[in-house]
Order: structure tokens, then sequence, then C-alpha cells
């Protein structure tokens, strides 16, 4: 029988362990971390940097449910803040057209990047599936009896636009990886995995939640 909590776990781990190896490999320039595929565009540091939130979010998310963990009142709200700041600004500044100067507060993308409308910012998708999932750490903090139902939601939608990029790799349409000039930067190849992961994670999380309130009431 499948152990959920082990498999989202899985899931949160991975995502924290390829994100500070993406960070690494912008600091150490080692183009592979960046890009998996030569040539490719790259999963933005700004990314890399929420992945490692999103994992936690996750982390938390989970030992908040199986532990009641008091940590995770403290770091599931703050993670979701970090996100939401980085991700909502960036997104901002797309819709209004000004530079938030958050895409380049820790590394310098080349001027040139592949598939990117401006150094270090993220392709519109990316941001929204990581407003996504500040709204999950912002929800694991509730104590509802239907709070899985956000997870739900918040886990498909992210397996949403994760499966949309995947399938335009695939067919070779880059609107579908959020590739549009002057508008929004590709979608890495793993930038989706990860949010195929995240997503998966969170409908875990949901099935979780929803068998300990089926037991409770």
């Amino acid at each position: 029988m499948f152990n959920l909590y082990s498999i989202a776990h899985h899931c949160a781990t991975v995502t924290l362990v390829v994100s500070m190896l993406v960070m690494f490999g912008w600091y150490a320039e080692i183009e592979i971390l960046k890009t998996i595929i030569p040539g490719a565009v790259t999963m933005k540091f700004n990314t890399a940097f929420a992945f490692l939130f999103s994992g936690l979010i996750l982390l938390f998310a989970l030992r908040r449910e199986k532990y009641n963990s008091d940590w995770a009142l403290i770091i599931l709200p703050s993670a979701s803040m970090v996100i939401l700041i980085f991700m909502g600004t960036t997104l901002m500044s797309v819709m209004f057209g000004f530079v938030s100067g958050i895409e380049s507060l820790f590394v310098r993308e080349s001027a040139n990047a592949v598939l990117t409308t401006m150094p270090g910012r993220p392709s519109i998708g990316t941001m929204l599936a990581f407003i996504l999932v500040a709204s999950a750490g912002i929800v694991s903090i509730d104590v509802g009896r239907y709070k899985y139902i956000p997870y739900w939601i918040v886990g498909v939608l992210i397996i949403a636009l994760a499966a949309l990029a995947l399938l335009g790799y695939l067919l070779q349409v880059p609107e579908m990886y959020y590739a549009i000039t002057g508008i929004s930067t590709a979608m890495a190849i793993h930038t989706a995995a990860l949010f195929l992961l995240l997503g998966v994670g969170f409908i875990l999380v949901g099935f979780i939640v929803r068998k300990s309130k089926d037991r409770r009431f």
C-alpha cells in the first residue's frame, strides 16, 4: 500500500535539493544545473529561490498535518510571504511595464539569455504557479474540516500549468511553455518538472487531511 506521507515528503525533498543545486549552479557558473539541456532556457535564480521556499511549504504542511508542528505556524506564513513578495512583484512588473530590480537582486543573467524577455525574469506561468503554492501555504494554517479541498484545487492547477509547458516542449509549441516574445520568458523543463512534483505533493496532503478529518468527525 502506498504511503501518502512518504511520497509527498519525497516530492518536497526533491524540490529542496534541486532548488539548491540550481542556485549553486548560478553561483558556480555550472550551465548544466541551470538549463539541464545545453542551449535551453535557464531556470532563473529567483525561480530556484522560490522553489526552496515552496519545498519548505510542502514539507511543513505535511508536518503540521501529521505532527501538529509548532514550527509550521512560523515557517508556512513566512515562506508564503517571501514567495508572494518575489513573484507578486515580478508579475506586477510584467503587467504594468516597470523594472522591479528583483530579477537581478542575487545574480545577473546575460542580456541575450535564451527565450528570456528580461534577464532573470521567470515565465508568467512560473509566477502564477508560485502564487498558487503560496496560497497553499496560507491554507495550511487553517484547521477547518474542508481544508483538503483548497489543497486539491491548488495541486491540480499547478499540475495543469506544468503539464501544459511539458506538452508544449513535446509538441514544439513555444506559446504552450509560455515563450511569448516581449511578454513572457519560457518555462524551463526542470521548472515544469518540479511544479509537477509540488502539485502531486499538495494533492496528497489533501488526501492526508481528509483522512485525518474523517477519523476526527
